[in-house]
């Protein structure tokens, strides 16, 4: 289908009118950037004072039907405006002080017997009134509470002729709203709307998929985990309106569409990685953008192709659907599961910023490598003898990309191309990264490459990457020497300590060859010393002196250096040392890599 647009001039009344009988589609699924009063309030300013204000965005089903692509808060607000004007009049206080002064002067020319103090509550409760208009509501209704002393109906009069110069203000029959039609091939919409702009933000791809997939509605459709996510999601942007309600209700009876599908599908998958690393937005109504690349990667759907996720999964059958929803879950949890174990120590030191891309990476691999699910639905397991094996060199081999990755940070900036080159997106032949050996020499180079350029950036912080490679060799010693995790806490420590180092104005103050994980109560115990210095005043250790090395930690004869009584270093001789710990942890490192 060509792509093209056209433009129009729709008055609001003709507009509602449209959506009012469904010409017009409004998307169920909310954006999630929701215009609060204030916001509402500066567009009804506009609009009184003629300014321009944006257009709508339609895409044109067919003939007669369009669906709502962007500008929904717009016509929320403008909606909300013209049925509560006062609710959401920009200036309400300054133009009821002008009422105000109008019912003082009626009061004064009346001659009535009301005290000042009399009059002050009744205009306060017909404030309360008029800020609660509607359109049907009844001019006598707000001054109801006005009794038989005969300003009742001057007080309608006046307030009638308030109201209605209100409601010129912007005459609603008149109100000229510009609408975009766009007419094509729904896979151009992404493209077409990501850089549009509403209220300042761009709209973005997800929030078309919102939009275009909401017709692929799921018949029939039961799963208790996706239905709690939505139910939670909804229930939580309720809240999150409060001027603004929904328009339909969400229940376990509801219809859900794909995108409610995949949305609810990516927060479960969120949920899975949520160990300190790529977790789920605390906030329920925000998208997880990691399940829909998860979702098109195990689909063999490109990633910059991810608007063709609608087009596939709309003729799934529910059954599909959910087992699809349960591979991913569960793949996405072993993963995390399998990385955890391996790189934090006593649950502490995984990075947060593990690169979106390469999780996407692993977990498609391992579902790929157990199950052939097809674009039509169908889904098949592996031959099982070859399951088996091939999950045993890709978990070895993960472990290994992983401390590459830490390493050389190859993920960091890494976007589609690698991801689908990793998943063999970009061949007919089956590839999976993860089933290919990684040059274990090459990378123990890299290691000490790493901390070799450390000693040129002078890393100030302990680096997340270091910490993880700490955690990483500290689990390794601990599962290969016997040293079990027998205490609760556990410190990343600084072995020269830092305020030596400062107060010798020292640089290389956290390389990762100056850091150990010791045990908190050791380490908060010495605090500013070393171990050996505070064992030798008499100071006690929950770890023997001859078990200190098992947590990296060097010798006493190594650790002369830096005496409690001589704390004057000189940097020539903190170098060697530095060495030296470079030396034992790059073996360490060549000794466990060898192991895994």
């Amino acid at each position: 289908m060509q792509n093209s647009y056209t433009t129009y001039i729709l008055t609001f009344e003709e507009l509602n009118a449209k959506i009012v009988s469904k010409q017009i589609t409004l998307p169920k699924f909310q954006r999630n950037v929701v215009w609060g009063k204030q916001k509402i309030m500066k567009l009804i300013e506009s609009l009184q004072k003629g300014y321009p204000f944006g257009s709508l965005l339609l895409y044109k089903k067919d003939e007669e039907n369009f669906k709502l692509i962007d500008g929904l808060q717009r016509y929320s607000a403008i909606s909300k405006y013209s049925k509560e004007p006062m609710e959401y009049l920009p200036d309400f206080d300054e133009k009821f002080a002008k009422l105000q002064e109008d019912f003082l002067k009626l009061k004064e020319e009346s001659g009535n017997s009301y005290s000042e103090a009399e009059f002050e509550k009744i205009i306060e409760k017909v404030r309360e009134n008029v800020k609660k208009y509607k359109l049907e509501s009844s001019t006598t209704s707000l001054v109801k509470h006005v009794d038989d002393k005969g300003l009742a109906f001057e007080m309608v009069v006046i307030l009638e002729k308030w109201i209605q110069e209100i409601k010129n203000q912007i005459n609603f029959a008149d109100l000229k709203i510009p609408v975009i039609y766009f007419e094509g091939d729904e896979e151009s919409l992404t493209e077409v709307f990501q850089n549009i702009n509403e209220g300042g933000k761009p709209l973005s791809k997800y929030e078309i998929f919102a939009s275009a997939w909401s017709d692929y509605e799921i018949q029939d459709y039961s799963n208790s985990d996706i239905m709690q996510v939505l139910r939670q999601r909804y229930a939580d942007l309720q809240e999150k309106l409060d001027d603004l309600s929904l328009d339909f209700e969400f229940n376990d009876e509801a219809t859900i569409n794909i995108f409610e599908y995949c949305f609810a599908l990516s927060k479960l998958v969120a949920n899975q990685l949520s160990k300190e690393s790529q977790a789920s937005e605390t906030d329920s109504t925000k998208i997880d953008t990691i399940g829909f690349s998860l979702i098109a990667a195990t689909l063999g759907i490109k990633n910059k192709e991810l608007h063709k996720i609608g087009d596939v999964l709309k003729n799934w059958t529910p059954k599909s659907l959910n087992e699809f929803q349960k591979i991913i879950v569960e793949n996405s949890g072993s993963v995390m599961n399998t990385l955890y174990n391996k790189f934090s120590y006593n649950q502490y030191y995984f990075p947060k910023n593990i690169s979106e891309f390469q999780l996407v990476s692993f977990i498609a691999a391992r579902i790929k490598i157990q199950y052939t699910i097809q674009q039509n639905g169908s889904i098949a397991e592996n031959n099982e003898s070859e399951v088996k094996q091939e999950l045993k060199v890709f978990t070895k081999n993960i472990e290994l990309y992983f401390l590459k990755n830490l390493i050389e940070k190859n993920w960091g900036n890494a976007g589609d191309t690698k991801l689908d080159e990793s998943l063999g997106l970009n061949t007919e032949k089956r590839y999976l990264l993860y089933l290919s050996g990684v040059d274990e020499e090459g990378l123990v180079q890299a290691f000490n490459s790493y901390m070799e350029e450390q000693k040129n950036t002078n890393p100030i912080r302990v680096s997340a990457e270091a910490k993880c490679l700490l955690a990483w060799l500290q689990t390794k010693i601990d599962q290969h020497e016997g040293n079990s995790k027998q205490f609760e806490k556990y410190d990343i420590e600084h072995i020269v300590p830092k305020q030596i180092l400062q107060k010798n104005k020292l640089e290389l103050v956290s390389p990762l060859a100056n850091l150990c994980i010791l045990p908190t109560y050791d380490n908060r115990s010495k605090k500013n010393q070393t171990l050996y210095e505070w064992t030798d005043q008499s100071g006690t250790l929950s770890v023997v002196e001859e078990d200190v090395e098992k947590y990296l930690y060097p010798s006493k004869t190594d650790m002369k250096f830096v005496s409690n009584h001589f704390q004057q270093l000189d940097n020539e001789i903190y170098l060697e040392f530095l060495e030296r710990r470079q030396k034992i942890l790059v073996e360490k490192f060549r000794y466990y890599v060898q192991k895994i």
